[in-house]
């Protein structure tokens, strides 16, 4: 059976024009076409050969023009993996039009304090680009960066970073670079030793990346794990020892922790920073017995937690081995804690939108968004039924599924990842969605380093 041949079963709804209610408040519902076609898409995606549809007795043509599973087989069991032989390089800018933006709008400038010098794009995606660059500052040092350069009105840079700085200092999340910031430390450094130095720093136009569309992010060497896992080969490449998949999972763990935990603390403290202070001390059970009666969860979601947005680079701190951290919390990001508060139907509903089918699979990644027990939920609730269905950690009422968000969303989609590094399984879905290898290119901070590809080499 195709996609679109799926059969409908109809459910009759009030029309929401006939039904008393202000304009405001129908603003805050679920509407009938946003709800069926969740529920068409998602079916298709767990493999059901019929569907729920309020007042629809088929799904319109329209329609499937947006559904990439509408001509493929239902029910049809297939496993997608990382490839098995190494794939050409893919190049991002082939015309050369974004390495010339990227060239006119800040390397052909003069900056105070700073000189940019362009190295390469490293991807293109559907709002922006991000290319890596040589930052050299007025006492000689250079630094390597990555900037996302916005294409599309659309693209906002303070967003892109809001939630990169909510875990600010964190060790497994990409920082943000406050490139100002850093050349003025090295400015004052300068003129304690020499007083008479200002006028020899480099002149220009004070940097502002807010102006110019970009976010600022840290260079992370290795690249995503999408792309290591790909050099490998399988029957080349010895699998990953038990020592080092602990280690991965220590790193998974901690950044977990820290987008669990960190937005909650005072000052520059980071979960990172206390758990290494009690390792040392051989305090880290006090530490937990600690957090469990004193810290606080504020439930940051990241939806788009998969292979292509956790990077491997390098830290002191992990001597021979990569540090694993979590990358692109731009977009698919929520604090639930904070979202609770003042949910509406609408939002929640609108939460089923997710990045990438291979992201969101029945056996894969977030079943809040995709889960069966959405067909049989009501819409157009009153505020108190849907903070009581969606809301909150007690599982003890409202859905089991459907729509809880939080902190254990997270723990799901980073164990999926780690589930891949051990099987080379992307996905299991019951619908052909094609092959997930078209999302191979990663808008992470792709490498000029390479990484040994033997992970025995890694010590934990």
């Amino acid at each position: 059976m195709r996609g679109r041949d799926i059969r409908v079963k109809t459910v009759r709804y009030p029309i929401s024009k006939h039904l008393r209610a202000s304009y405001d408040q129908k603003k805050e519902w679920c509407n009938i076409r946003q709800r069926n076609f969740c529920a068409v898409k998602s079916a298709l995606l767990r493999g059901d050969t019929s569907v729920t549809l309020l007042n629809w007795y088929d799904v319109p043509d329209y329609m499937w023009n947006h559904l990439t599973q509408a001509d493929e087989e239902i029910d049809t069991l297939q496993i997608d993996a990382f490839a098995l032989t190494p794939k050409p390089a893919h190049d991002p800018d082939p015309s050369g039009n974004l390495q010339a933006d990227a060239r006119k709008d800040i390397e052909s400038r003069k900056w105070y304090g700073l000189k940019f010098t362009f190295v390469k794009v490293l991807a293109k995606g559907g709002q922006g680009y991000v290319s890596l660059w040589h930052v050299t500052f007025d006492d000689g040092s250079t630094k390597k960066v990555v900037i996302k350069k916005g294409l599309s009105p659309s693209f906002d840079p303070e967003k892109e970073a809001s939630f990169h700085l909510r875990y600010k200092d964190a060790e497994h999340t990409t920082q943000v670079i406050d490139l100002n910031q850093y050349s003025k430390d090295i400015q004052e450094e300068l003129l304690k030793k020499d007083p008479a130095c200002r006028p020899r720093f480099m002149k220009g136009y004070p940097w502002d990346a807010k102006r110019l569309g970009c976010a600022v992010f840290e260079y992370v060497a290795y690249g995503d794990v999408w792309k290591y896992m790909e050099s490998i080969v399988p029957g080349k490449k010895k699998k990953f020892p038990n020592q080092v998949l602990w280690g991965i999972m220590e790193c998974f763990a901690l950044a977990l922790a820290t987008v669990s935990y960190t937005p909650s603390f005072d000052g520059d403290n980071t979960f990172e920073k206390d758990y290494r202070r009690a390792e040392e001390l051989d305090k880290v059970e006090d530490l937990l017995d600690h957090g469990r009666r004193a810290w606080y969860s504020e439930h940051d979601v990241h939806q788009d937690l998969e292979a292509l947005n956790v990077l491997m680079g390098e830290d002191p701190a992990h001597g021979n081995q990569p540090i694993f951290k979590l990358h692109d919390l731009g977009a698919f990001s929520e604090c639930m804690r904070r979202e609770w508060r003042n949910v509406t139907e609408f939002k929640i509903w609108e939460r089923r939108h997710y990045p990438k089918d291979h992201a969101v699979t029945p056996v894969g990644y977030c079943q809040e968004q995709i889960s069966k027990e959405w067909d049989s939920l009501p819409i157009r609730c009153e505020k108190s039924e849907v903070q009581k269905m969606f809301c909150g950690s007690d599982f003890r009422r409202g859905t089991k599924c459907a729509g809880r968000y939080g902190t254990w969303t997270n723990v799901f989609l980073i164990a999926r990842v780690m589930e891949s590094m051990i099987t080379r399984e992307i996905m299991r879905t019951k619908c052909m969605l094609g092959s997930t290898q078209s999302y191979a290119t990663s808008s992470a901070c792709a490498s000029t380093k390479t990484l040994p590809t033997d992970p025995n080499h890694w010590i934990y």
